[in-house]
C-alpha cells in the first residue's frame, strides 16, 4: 500500500482544561491515522479515547507536508 500524508486536528481534555492539537502522519489510510493518533495521545498524555475529539482529518499533497519526519517517510526532502 502506498503511503499518504494526513493532517489531523482536534482537541482533548486534560484535567480541567482543553488542549488543541495538530499532528501529521504518513500512513496508508484514514482509519490507521485515527488509531495512531488516539494511541499516541493516550500514551503520551494519559488521555482516554473518549476525551479526544478529532475535528478534521485531511489528506495532504506531498508539498504541503510541514513535518520533516513525515516528509522523509514519503521520500521527499
Amino acid at each position: 500500500m502506498a503511503m499518504k500524508a494526513f493532517r489531523v486536528s482536534g482537541k482533548f481534555k486534560m484535567g480541567h482544561s482543553t488542549m488543541n492539537f495538530i499532528k501529521e502522519y504518513a500512513l496508508a489510510d484514514r482509519k490507521l491515522v485515527e488509531d495512531k493518533l488516539l494511541a499516541e495521545l493516550g500514551s503520551k498524555h494519559r488521555v482516554k479515547r473518549r476525551d479526544i475529539l478529532i475535528e478534521k482529518v485531511e489528506e495532504l499533497a506531498p508539498e504541503d507536508v510541514e513535518d520533516g519526519s513525515v516528509r522523509q517517510m514519503l521520500g521527499r526532502k
